[in-house]
């Protein structure tokens, strides 16, 4: 047996077991669904993101409103005809922003053709779907057969996302029991 000593570097304990319940309450553990939901939520920000193309072109010069006639087609002087109906998108905040890229930067840690399985998966579920419609999805991975394999790729490509995603939180974060 050996000596008990005062120096801080001898009496260091081992890591108690971790346990992903208690992890995840105190916010240090990520799981599928967490991650899963924050893909989901970097899609959405994405759709509200301004199309700076099409704000280019309704630039508003001088001239129509001193040359102002319905009858040929230009602008109306109270907005489009069905502004009212056209909804309207709140603007990204800077943490949104910094969230989306965060969410996106875990995609690297996947192969390039499973990134595209992980893009497609998580847009139909942000488009609404319940589940992923891996029927659909076979056609737009080129794969004639074997919606069951698209899943399970999709799955162990998400395991890798979900380990880059908890590598943040530090060396206790992910289990491999």
């Amino acid at each position: 047996m050996l000596p008990k000593t005062d120096h801080p570097t001898e009496n260091i304990d081992n890591d108690p077991p971790f346990d992903p319940r208690k992890a995840r309450e105190e916010g240090r553990f990520m799981s599928l669904e967490d991650v899963q939901g924050r893909l989901i939520e970097a899609v959405q920000c994405t759709w509200r993101m301004p199309d700076r193309e099409r704000e280019w072109h309704a630039v508003k010069a001088s001239w129509p409103d001193y040359r102002h006639h319905t009858g040929f087609g230009d602008h109306d002087a109270f907005g489009p005809p069905n502004a009212a109906a056209m909804p309207v998108q709140p603007k990204l905040t800077r943490k949104e922003m910094a969230e989306m890229e965060e969410a996106f930067a875990w995609l690297m840690a996947a192969s390039e053709d499973d990134r595209r399985l992980i893009a497609l998966a998580i847009r139909a579920l942000a488009k609404g779907h319940e589940r992923v419609p891996w029927m659909k999805l076979r056609r737009a991975m080129g794969v004639k057969r074997g919606a069951d394999g698209l899943r399970m790729r999709y799955s162990r490509a998400m395991l890798k996302v979900c380990e880059r995603a908890n590598r943040r939180f530090g060396r206790n974060s992910v289990s491999r029991g």
